[in-house]
């Protein structure tokens, strides 16, 4: 057992998960960061090294060789602390991604230019947050990826199995999705993320009373988010509950009146109201927003 996982087990085990989660999550994020900045001095180290041992040489090609991808290597590194510093550190199934197209050709640029990094100088922190990267610019798949290589190094990290769990969702794999959140959820209890793409895996799979309780629990954690106001439509629209998803719709619209799923989602008990007007303007709102975020 590695020293992050043993300490996540000692501090788990003698004070119980809930009330230290947060604290914990925080410590072995700030953890992870030191790794990877031990990883990469431990990299520069190696090409000075290499550079060193061809100019003692005297092998001025492979010194310049060396000297250039060196150099390549400096400038990938600059564009994964880019990626790190602008990456959201919580993903919710229905949120999508949130960024102005302008955005998110900064972030597909920052990882183009990260992309050639050792992977060796990325901590598992550092493959979470690239995958969030990944996620914002709707490429699920190679965000997939990056959770694996995090999980595989740090397999304690909840917050990479939550944004999994998010990624999952969106490609309609809403059972490997319910299973990852789950798997958060094991490590802290108390992420109300977790618990609101626990909710909507839930939903995608017709269990609508599962996913009201999940979503429940998330808006007692967070109750200013939008998303886990609309999933707590999406669970209400499932059991036949129109006047309490149109409830949840306004309160998700109140707190994010950009957010096209709420005015979809609206748009969906109204009409079943017998709303239709109402109805028709709602749907009609999501879809200048989905436009507009295009």
């Amino acid at each position: 057992m590695d020293p992050v996982t043993f300490a996540a087990f000692v501090v788990t085990s003698l004070f119980g998960g809930g009330l230290v989660a947060g604290l914990l999550q925080l410590w072995l994020g700030r953890r992870q960061h030191q790794v990877a900045m031990d990883k990469w001095e431990r990299i520069q180290q190696s090409w000075e090294r290499q550079i060193e041992s061809a100019k003692k040489r005297g092998d001025t090609k492979e010194v310049n060789r060396l000297r250039q991808e060196y150099a390549g290597q400096l400038e990938a590194w600059r564009a994964q602390q880019g990626v790190t510093a602008l990456a959201p550190r919580t993903l919710a199934t229905e949120d999508g991604p949130t960024l102005t197209a302008q955005e998110v050709e900064r972030f597909r640029g920052l990882l183009a230019a990260a992309d050639p990094l050792n992977p060796g100088a990325l901590s598992a922190e550092g493959h979470w947050l690239r995958g969030n990267s990944y996620y914002e610019t709707g490429n699920y798949l190679e965000a997939l990826a990056s959770y694996d290589k995090a999980l595989g190094m740090n397999s304690n990290l909840a917050s990479a199995w939550s944004s999994q769990s998010a990624a999952l969702g969106l490609l309609g794999s809403h059972n490997e999705a319910l299973a990852s959140a789950e798997k958060a959820l094991a490590l802290d209890p108390n992420s109300a993320t977790a618990w609101s793409n626990r909710s909507a895996a839930s939903t995608g799979l017709g269990h609508h009373a599962e996913a009201l309780a999940s979503v429940d629990k998330a808006i007692e954690l967070d109750p200013n988010h939008a998303i886990n106001w609309n999933n707590r439509s999406a669970a209400f629209i499932g059991l036949g509950r129109h006047e309490e998803a149109l409830a949840s719709c306004d309160r998700a619209i109140e707190l994010n009146p950009n957010l096209a799923g709420a005015w979809n989602n609206r748009g969906l008990p109204l009409r079943r109201l017998g709303r239709e007007a109402e109805a028709l303007e709602s749907f009609k709102k999501a879809e200048e927003l989905d436009k507009r975020g295009s």
